[in-house]
């Protein structure tokens, strides 16, 4: 019995030891992690989806644009489709588009053919996304860098301090396109600025942070 309480007590011991470890998080006065802010591309896109077709020996894909997306689709357009859940993708270009389909959804119909030889069942299932428009010269940060508060887009930026020591000052921002994980910033950043991207929610919640202290 004695042997049996012992090894029960040191499972236990074990268990609540694991459990911390998984719950332990860095510490709000831990250094932030940073990132700068720097001039990149913001790569727009929309989905399409259909199925494959093969005509006169060659494939062509006809996919579905949503309302909101049609209108930004034209002919000569760069793409990518593939067939879930793989994620082999097959380059192709929009060879065509029709617009109002449908009255009701306002959806859009639009072929894709690829800039290659393909091998791809007919009347399999087909995911695009296409290339609407890339936004050269872009001042652009980390999706995790914008947080927000009361209803406003900010992030905390890094600021040199007297003697080394360097402090955390939240700043408004105005955000632009987001895609291929990264944020635009429209207004209120400049290129080398170092935004925190990881702890920094205690520089925007200070109540937060006191309240955790």
């Amino acid at each position: 019995m004695a042997s049996r309480l012992l090894a029960a007590a040191v499972c236990a011991a074990a268990l609540c030891a694991c459990s911390r470890q998984a719950l332990d998080v860095p510490a709000l006065d831990d250094a932030p992690v940073v990132a700068p802010a720097r001039i990149g591309e913001v790569r727009m896109t929309a989905p399409g989806y259909g199925i494959a077709l093969s005509r006169e020996g060659e494939v062509q894909f006809e996919v579905n644009l949503e309302a909101g997306d049609a209108p930004l689709v034209h002919e000569g357009d760069p793409c990518v489709a593939y067939s879930p859940p793989s994620t082999s993708t097959v380059s192709c270009v929009v060879s065509r588009v029709t617009r109002g389909v449908s009255e009701e959804t306002g959806q859009a119909l639009a072929w894709l053919a690829p800039k290659g030889a393909a091998r791809w069942p007919a009347g399999e299932f087909v995911f695009a996304v296409i290339t609407t428009r890339t936004k050269h010269h872009a001042l652009v940060v980390p999706p995790s860098a914008v947080l927000s508060k009361d209803g406003k887009s900010w992030v905390v930026v890094k600021k040199p301090g007297k003697g080394g020591a360097a402090s955390y000052e939240p700043a408004e921002v105005v955000v632009g396109a987001s895609a291929d994980g990264v944020v635009e910033i429209a207004k209120g950043l400049t290129p080398g600025d170092e935004v925190v991207v990881q702890g920094g929610i205690g520089f925007l919640y200070p109540e937060f942070k006191a309240a955790s202290d």
